[in-house]
Formats: structure tokens, C-alpha cells, sequence
């Protein structure tokens, strides 16, 4: 005869490793992470790759009122991430975090172009430095570029 409580210790052992592999993909909190802290809307197109492109691509672009961060990077899956934007006068930080999306179904050799938009941004020309996490890893590089925004519409 089985014990009674073997199930509900099964549970509290599947909970247990649950919280400790969500511990550890949170990652360490990174200097990054601290800086930008703004929430950032992305969009994500997935496409495939043209021919002799170089990966990752980054084109950040200023507009009026308003700076555009695009990458293109190979597809991890079917790429979702977020943004986060840090501001100090003259310099923005864009810090992207993306990964696979378990649930879908893609296609090896896929290219993601994922971007998104800062918004508030008063005229003059500004630094911005483009960061990229995978998964749960440090943040990478990818560029630094200097644009320049026009005033905004009245």
C-alpha cells in the first residue's frame, strides 16, 4: 500500500525545482539593468535572412521627437524579448532582453527584426548606446550611434 502523502510531496518537490530554475533564469542583476529601467514597447517581424547580410545588424534613427532602434539578429525560435530605455541628458541606453517563445512553431535559418520607439525625446543630438541579453545572459554590445533629433510637431 503507497503512502498517502506521496503525491503532495511530489508537488512540493516540482514546486521546489520550478522556483529554483526561476531563480536562475532572472540572471544577475546587471549595472545595465539598474540604468535602464523604462519600459519599452517592441515589435518583432520574423523573416527570412537576404542574401549576404551581416548579423546582427543595428540602424537607430532620429526622428522628430522621437528615436527608432531597430536590430535584425538569426532567429532564436520564434524570438520575443522586451526593452528597457535609460535617459541622462544626451545619452540613451537601450537595453533589449529576447529569447525563444517555447510555444511556437518556427523555422531554422529565420532572421528576427525586432525595434521600438523612444518617445519624449527633446531636439538636439544624442548618444545611444544598443545592448542585447539572450535568454537570462549579460548584456552585449551590439553598437553605439549618434543621431540627431528633430523638434517635435506643434
Amino acid at each position: 500500500m503507497k503512502p498517502r502523502h506521496a503525491l503532495p510531496m511530489f508537488l512540493v518537490a516540482a514546486l521546489g525545482a520550478q522556483l529554483a530554475c526561476s531563480s536562475k533564469a532572472v540572471g544577475p542583476v546587471d549595472a545595465l539593468d539598474q540604468d535602464a529601467t523604462e519600459p519599452l514597447p517592441l515589435t518583432f517581424l520574423v523573416r527570412w535572412p537576404i542574401f549576404r547580410e551581416r548579423l546582427p545588424a543595428l540602424e537607430v534613427s532620429g526622428l522628430a521627437g522621437s528615436i527608432r532602434v531597430e536590430v535584425a539578429r538569426p532567429a532564436i525560435g520564434c524570438t520575443v524579448g522586451r526593452a528597457f530605455v535609460g535617459r541622462q541628458p544626451g545619452v540613451l541606453t537601450f537595453v533589449a532582453r529576447v529569447g525563444a517563445n517555447p510555444a511556437a512553431v518556427c523555422l531554422e535559418g529565420q532572421v528576427v527584426e525586432y525595434a521600438g520607439v523612444i518617445e519624449g525625446i527633446a531636439a538636439g543630438r544624442y548618444t545611444v548606446h544598443v545592448y542585447e541579453a539572450v535568454a537570462s545572459g549579460s548584456p552585449v554590445r551590439l553598437g553605439t550611434r549618434t543621431v540627431a533629433v528633430l523638434p517635435a510637431p506643434t
